[in-house]
């Protein structure tokens, strides 16, 4: 039996590949979608980014401390990149996105980072979440069916 509400938004544990560093997060994946940019970065790294239903929902379990991990930065340095020290496995990204002279604050975690929900219900089916592809090449923020030009399917 769930231990959450029918309406509630599931809770979701996640880890790198070694298992150092475990975070739990609500994530609706049945109504929400996951973000392919076409910047360098995400293109490079293949990143999938999957937004907490909520910034608080998301936690840190191991290692206590974002110090603890692995973190790259560049340019405005305002977005920190978290990985695994041990076995480099990108995890989650967090910081804000600079648009003008605004600096809109995000978070997401890498969708292939999560492992099972915590209500004991099977997890979601990630071929079945939709992606939205945006041109953070050109600080655009706009979610498309489709990708960007420099972007992947």
């Amino acid at each position: 039996m769930s231990a959450e509400p029918a309406d509630a938004t599931p809770t979701h544990a996640g880890s790198c590949h070694c298992g150092h560093v475990t975070y739990t997060g609500g994530f609706d994946l049945a109504a929400g979608h996951i973000v392919k940019c076409n910047c360098s970065i995400c293109h490079k790294k293949g990143y999938f980014l999957l937004s907490p239903t909520s910034t608080p929902s998301f936690s840190l379990l191991t290692p206590s401390s974002e110090s603890e991990l692995a973190d790259y930065q560049f340019a405005k340095k305002l977005i920190h990149h978290y990985a695994c020290p041990k076995c480099s496995t990108s995890v989650y990204i967090s910081g804000f996105f600079g648009m003008g002279k605004k600096e809109i604050p995000f978070m997401a975690v890498m969708a292939n980072t999560l492992d099972r929900r915590l209500d004991g219900e099977p997890p979601e089916d990630l071929r079945k979440v939709k992606i939205k592809y945006i041109d953070g090449r050109h600080d655009q923020l706009e979610l498309l069916d489709e990708p960007f030009p420099g972007g992947a399917w």
